[in-house]
């Protein structure tokens, strides 16, 4: 690369001696540091590069006065038993006998140099009554007050302040929830609408009447959906109705509400007689004057203009081949991502990375540049399920139908040399899942036990995909469902069902994965008719090979149980020809009567059936026919 220069400028300054640091974007190498007066040295750290200078000509000179100062001292007395507090807390100048300057000499503590104290009676102490102050201004509880009792004074002295009631100030965390609902194509998209709705606020106010404060949108839980809420014409299919938690949260805070007290407590004091006092005080006076004869000083200025001549890491391109601006992908695309990028500094290694939106960057590959040969790339990723993937790793995260995605392209190299970026845009079209359309059905009653029913409808995948449906009948095992020019059928026996309340799941899925149901809901419902007449028939073997008449006995149950009796005695092959048994019956037992039955044909013939009718007068009865036995003449 071509070498470059900046220079760095020393502004004018009183010190010979400076250091300054830039930043230089992408440095590779300094070649040389040159100052136009005094010398130059430097440092390198990264992209920063710190000069010294030093040694310099002045650029200029200024000349200025001055005052020069001494430190004065002086001592004040005061007279035998005088007031050391009347001894001034400062002197002037003059005051102190300085001629030729100003200034002030400040006073120290006087102290005793001559003389005597003699103390006059006795002075008298008590204990002070102890008093409580309290404030919500902790500041407002002086450490001593003073206090007159009669003849008696004197300080009553804090025991230390506590807090007598009220709380200190504080901060928690608060969470609360809102719900609200929206509509939308599929539960994510609406629960998705139902958040980010106008009428939900980024924050809200919050009080307990404890802790107030502000707390600020977060996350949100789908909490129920209808995903059939309304049909939408234009694109055929349901719209969904979806109903989230939001939940906000922040920081808190409540007031200070404590009230503080100080108990005071101390001695009080009678004063005596004053004593006689002879102490004569003395005070130190000392402090710095200026002369009012000036001097003067020179002062010399410096500036530098430092030359920086280095070669940086630049020079980096890359061009984008595909994808073209504005492609749109469907389930099952690819998106795919070709090009080449040239950086001139021969031996870098060169990455060349992508971004979809605003997601992590990956690499598509990495080479050593020669600083002549373009370096090419190629990425192919899959659109599934609403996602870019880089063979099973998502890339991009949920992808949006209504909005204009962005690729990002662009190469880096081991030494900081970073290319332009370069764009793509791109759509996309979600997968929808297929449509599925049951037929009206109708109540069904009186159905026997091996009667059945039959559920149809249709259905179509609105992307036009492949797809495949089942049905299974409340936890039972899903069964392959035939679809025949969009429109599908299926029986169900009335045995298979359970009493009460069952559900048939029919499921349509497409060859992406996406999948639809219907539910069908069944009640069934048992009604058990007791039967009032019913038949036997008993076919007869005549063991000489015919027969012309024959006898039976039947013994039932005493009740409403009525039985008849007829015979039908043909050659082999006719059609069978009844008449009526002559009966009588005769009780045998308190609970058992006994119905004989006899029977006589024309001519004897081998094809005998006997056939009993059983008829109850009642629907509620109960009796039975209990034992047969008969004979044959």
């Amino acid at each position: 690369m071509a070498s470059k220069t900046t220079n760095v400028v020393f502004t004018e300054s009183t010190l010979r001696s400076q250091s300054k640091t830039i930043s230089i974007d992408k440095l590779k190498t300094i070649r040389s540091v040159t100052v136009n007066t005094g010398t130059v040295t430097h440092t390198v750290s990264g992209s920063s590069v710190t000069v010294n200078v030093s040694n310099g000509t002045a650029t200029r000179t200024e000349t200025s006065s001055y005052s020069p100062t001494i430190i004065g001292t002086a001592t004040r007395t005061t007279s035998a038993g005088g007031d050391p507090s009347l001894l001034q807390s400062s002197l002037t100048a003059a005051e102190a006998g300085y001629s030729g300057y100003t200034g002030t000499l400040t006073g120290g503590t006087a102290t005793v140099v001559s003389g005597s104290y003699t103390p006059g009676t006795t002075e008298q102490t008590k204990p002070g009554s102890p008093q409580t102050k309290t404030s919500a201004n902790k500041n407002d509880l002086i450490d001593k007050i003073w206090v007159v009792d009669g003849a008696y004074s004197g300080w009553l002295y804090g025991n230390g302040i506590v807090v007598a009631s009220g709380s200190e100030a504080g901060t928690t965390t608060k969470t609360t929830t809102m719900s609200s609902s929206s509509v939308g194509g599929g539960c994510q998209n609406a629960a998705g609408l139902a958040y980010n709705g106008t009428n939900v606020p980024k924050t809200i106010s919050y009080n307990d009447g404890t802790y107030s404060g502000t707390l600020t949108k977060g996350g949100y839980t789908q909490t129920s959906c209808n995903p059939n809420y309304s049909w939408d014409k234009d694109v055929g299919a349901w719209n969904a109705y979806a109903t989230v938690s939001i939940t906000y949260s922040g920081t808190v805070s409540k007031p200070d509400t404590r009230v503080y007290s100080q108990t005071y407590t101390g001695t009080l004091t009678k004063p005596g007689t004053p004593g006689v006092d002879t102490r004569v005080w003395q005070k130190s006076y000392s402090g710095t004057l200026s002369s009012t004869t000036p001097s003067y000083s020179t002062t010399y200025y410096y500036s530098y203009n430092v030359t920086i001549t280095y070669e940086d890491n630049s020079g980096q391109t890359v061009t984008v081949t595909t994808p073209v601006n504005g492609a749109t992908l469907a389930e099952g695309g690819l998106l795919s991502i070709t090009g080449n990028t040239l950086d001139l500094d021969s031996g870098d290694t060169v990455t060349i990375k992508y971004r979809i939106n605003d997601g992590t960057s990956k690499a598509i590959t990495s080479d050593t540049t020669d600083g002549t040969t373009p370096i090419t790339f190629s990425k192919q990723l899959s659109f599934e399920n609403g996602r870019l993937y880089d063979g099973t790793s998502d890339v991009s995260g949920q992808l949006s139908e209504t909005a204009t995605h962005v690729l990002y392209v662009w190469s880096e190299d081991n030494n900081g040399g970073v290319s332009p970026v370069l764009n793509r845009t791109f759509t996309v079209t979600l997968n929808r899942a297929p449509v599925i359309n049951v037929n009206q059905t109708t109540n069904q009653t009186g159905l026997i036990e091996s009667g059945t029913l039959t559920f149809s409808g249709s259905a179509a995948d609105p992307d036009g995909n492949s797809f495949s449906m089942t049905w299974k009948l409340n936890n039972g095992t899903p069964q392959n469902l035939p679809v025949s020019n969009g429109v599908w059928s299926f029986i169900v026996g009335v045995t298979s069902m359970q009493e009460g309340t069952n559900t048939i799941l029919v499921t349509a899925t497409d060859q992406y994965g996406a999948k639809s149901t219907k539910t069908i809901t069944l009640n069934r419902t048992t009604t058990k008719t007791p039967l009032r007449v019913s038949h036997a028939r008993y076919k007869v073997a005549p063991p000489n090979g015919t027969t012309r008449e024959i006898i039976a006995w039947l013994q039932r149950e005493k009740g409403d149980l009525v039985v008849s009796g007829d015979l039908s005695i043909v050659g082999s092959g006719q059609p069978e020809n009844y008449l009526q048994m002559s009966k009588s019956s005769a009780a045998i037992s308190a609970i058992i009567d006994e119905d004989q039955f006899i029977g006589t044909a024309v001519t004897a013939a081998n094809d005998v059936v006997m056939r009993l009718t059983l008829t109850s007068t009642t629907a509620t009865s109960s009796q039975s026919a209990v034992y047969l036995v008969g004979a044959i003449k």
